[in-house]
Parts: structure tokens; sequence; C-alpha cells
């Protein structure tokens, strides 16, 4: 017999036993018992009250009724050949319809089972799920290893045809059978030892899950559904990022991997070579397909070690004024950054227009020493959390690599940008401003100007009306 180990959770041994009577037994004998409120009904509604007050709005707005709560139901065996044993049951179904996807909690004398379900042939969201699945397989598979499937292996494909048990990438991958169905069991001596908050977390935790699975059913944009219900970033492939910013995939595979073996670099060129425009892609692919997020920020002359680490700031509070020290910006990124699982970015715009000595302070010895913790200034410790990426833009013009301090530039990766005239081309195809001469002219122009730190770059002439516009620039 399971004891009641843990006096804080929903249920106690008592409510398992009750289910295993009930099993072979006349239910109705037992709903008309007190006891069966007060140790089945009542603990399970509030169980599921409790779970639902907390599913993410994301999920919410697709349900049934929106909002609107419901009571669990009872499910149990209709004639001696139904084997099924008797349980509660509620679901979370897309809407009133029976045919249409649902999430399903249940508790029978097992535990508590956590599932989704779909029938191919009932209705028209069987049939957007199985061609979701199929559009979307490769997005599928990178989305389910980020949430770090536990539960891989519990998918069956109907529950009369007797297959084993599949992982659900394979199932995702062939999506032809009639109804896909299953469920993740929390057994009854794992429920008797955890605290209702660990039971509400780890059925949250399942319902991720099988939330991803639930809005493949829902038409219209569905990938960023999942994407906005998983808090994850959409993904971007090397190809897509190549296009974008019309250079190859070969260069930007250098990036990359620059980027991840320095951890830091700074895209470096002449003005309007695109340098802003391409970290901010660069970036933007970094973070895809995780929960990771860039921010961007500029450095200036009057930048100082206060903004960006740490400093002591007037405030008024009460009428009086308090000098506290205050966080600056790179910690608050590296702060929030820790509570990522994935890459962060964080962008300086002009990095070289700052005292870059100055400004860093004790940052410098962790930019190589990234697995290090430092004392700051102001007592505390500090380091760099492992997913931070940091990339500068640099313009030439104002300040080149031969002025940077020798300390800094072994600590970053250099990426030279030079003028790139596909961009202009492909630009103007939409335009049908004819580029050929223009370039023509800029090489001359750049050959003689002889100094790539001062070429001039093609960002200039991007306007949809540069036949108007190329006077004035």
């Amino acid at each position: 017999m399971v004891k009641n180990i843990n006096s804080r959770c929903f249920f106690i041994s008592k409510t398992f036993v009750m289910l295993e009577e009930i099993n072979g037994n006349n239910i109705f004998t037992y709903i008309e018992n007190n006891d069966f409120w007060e140790y089945l009904e009542k603990p399970f509604e509030s169980l599921v009250e409790e779970v639902y007050k907390i599913l993410p709005k994301a999920l919410l707005n697709h349900l049934k009724g929106n909002h609107n709560w419901h009571s669990p139901a009872f499910l149990h065996p209709f004639n001696e050949n139904d084997k099924r044993p008797f349980c509660l049951y509620y679901d979370f179904r897309l809407n009133s319809k029976l045919c249409a996807p649902e999430l399903f909690i249940k508790l029978n004398n097992e535990g508590i089972k956590i599932g989704f379900s779909i029938d191919k042939h009932s209705s028209d969201y069987g049939n957007i799920f199985y061609k979701n699945c199929e559009l979307y397989q490769d997005e599928l598979d990178y989305i389910f290893d980020k949430i770090k499937l536990k539960y891989h292996a519990i998918y069956n494909y109907s529950p009369e045809d007797n297959q084993p048990l599949h992982a659900l990438k394979h199932f995702l991958k062939e999506a032809n059978f009639d109804e896909f169905s299953g469920e993740i069991t929390i057994s009854k001596e794992k429920i008797l030892q955890i605290s209702f908050e660990q039971l509400i977390a780890q059925i949250l935790e399942i319902l991720q899950v099988l939330s991803s699975l639930f809005l493949l059913g829902i038409p219209n944009d569905t990938m960023q559904k999942i994407y906005n219900y998983l808090d994850i970033n959409p993904i971007d492939t090397i190809l897509e990022l190549a296009d974008y910013i019309s250079y190859s995939k070969q260069n930007i595979e250098i990036w990359l991997r620059v980027i991840e073996r320095k951890k830091q670099a700074i895209f470096y060129g002449s003005p309007g070579t695109g340098k802003t425009f391409i970290v901010e892609k660069v970036a933007k692919y970094l973070i895809s397909g995780g929960d990771g997020f860039s921010e961007l920020l500029q450095f200036h002359p009057a930048y100082s070690y206060e903004d960006f680490i740490q400093g002591i700031r007037p405030q008024s509070q009460d009428g009086n004024l308090t000098y506290p020290l205050v966080p600056g910006r790179f910690l608050e990124f590296c702060k929030k950054a820790e509570s990522c699982q994935d890459t962060c970015v964080l962008i300086i715009d002009e990095i070289n227009r700052a005292n870059l000595v100055q400004v860093f302070g004790e940052l410098m010895y962790l930019l190589e020493y990234r697995e290090r913790e430092i004392p700051l200034a102001g007592g505390n410790t500090f380091r760099i959390p492992k997913n931070v990426r940091i990339i500068g833009t640099m313009n030439t013009a104002d300040r080149s690599i031969a002025q940077i301090d020798h300390a800094l530039r072994r600590r970053f990766a250099f990426i030279e940008l030079r003028p790139n005239y596909d961009v202009l081309i492909k630009y103007h195809l939409k335009t049908g401003f004819a580029v050929i001469d223009l370039i023509k002219i800029l090489e001359q122009v750049n050959q003689a100007i002889a100094d790539k730190n001062y070429e001039i770059g093609v960002s200039f002439f991007l306007t949809d009306n540069l036949r108007d516009d190329i006077e004035d620039i």
C-alpha cells in the first residue's frame, strides 16, 4: 500500500484505494458517498482549476469558450468487456465539437495522466494537424530538441491498433495515421511524494510539450503561435540570412565560427557598408530557435564605466537625495541573460567612439576568461554568462583598428566589411533603377581614394527614389 508522504499534496493514499475499489463495481454507489467528493472529486477539481488559472494566455485564447471553466467528468467502463479503469476526466478542447483536438487530464488508480488526441478524419482540424506535421518537420524537430523533450516515446497511433509506442519525432515525420493520441503518466507513488506546487509545475511542463501539438491543429500562422507559446524565437537558416544580407553562405559561416570561438567580435568598415544592419541580422540568426534575446546600445565619447558596468547615481526618494549603486546596461543585460538557456547577443554600435579601456574596466579580464568571476568596484562579484555574445560595429573613418588598444584587439575578433555592390543590384531590382553605371563610378571613386577606411559604401544609395535623391547624396 502506498503511503501518503507529503501532507501538502492534493491527494492522499485513500484517493487511490477508492479508485481501485471503484473498478469493477457500480460507480453510482460510490458517487452518492461523501468520501467520493472529499477524496476524489473535490481534490481533482481543485487541481485542474489551479492548472487552468496559470495556463498561458497564448493557449487559453484557443480553448473552447476561451477562459470559461467547466466541471470535470467521470469516465467509466460501459460494459463488462471494457477494460478501461474508472477515471475523473477534464478536457481542454479547441471548441465544443467532439472532433476538435483536445488536451486532457485524468485521474485513475494508476495516477494522473496528461494527454493529447486528434482524429485525422473527423474534422478539418485533423487534416490541418497532419499537413502541418509534414510542412514543418525540420522546425518541429528543432523545437522539441530545444524544449528538451523528455517524453519522446509516449505516443501510440490508435488505441485499437496495438502498435508499440513510437518516438514523437518519428511519428511527426510519417504523420499518416488515422488517430494521434497518447498520454504521459505521473504515477501515484510520485504524486504522494511531492507537494501540490511541484505537481502543478510538472503538469505544466508536460502541457508545454503537448500544447505545441495542440496548436498544430490550428490554421494560419501555426508555427508563430507555437513560437509565441513556447516563448522561443523563430528559426532562421544560414541560407535565409545569406539571401537577406547578400553575402555568401561561406562568408557567413566563417563569421559565425569566429564569433563562437571568441565570444565577442567587431564588424568594421567604412561608412555605408551596412555594419549595423548586418550585425542586427546576424544577432537575429544567433538567437533564432532559442529563448535568448538581443539588445542594442550605442557608445559615444561621454559613455562611461558607470553607464556600462555600475556606478553611483543620485536619486530622489521621499524628498531626500540618495546615492545608490546602480547597475549599468551590461550588468542588467547579463542578469537577464542568466535566465535564458540559449544565446543572448549584446550589440554595441559605434563601439570605437567611447574610451573602451575606461568603459570596460574589469570586464577586460572577463572577456578573455569567460569561466571566471571577479569582484567589481562596488564590492559584488560578477561573471559573464556563457550564453552571452558581444558584437560591436566600428566606423573606420573615425578610427582605424591600429588605434585600438592592443589588449582589446586580442579579446575581440575583427570582421571586415567592404562595399558590397550586390546589395545595390538586388535592392534596385524592385525600383527599376539601372545601377550598373553607378557601381562603375563608385568603384572608380573608391579606387581613387585608395584607402579602404574611407571608401564610399552602398547604403547611401538604397532609396526607392534614387533617381531624384542622387544629387543630394
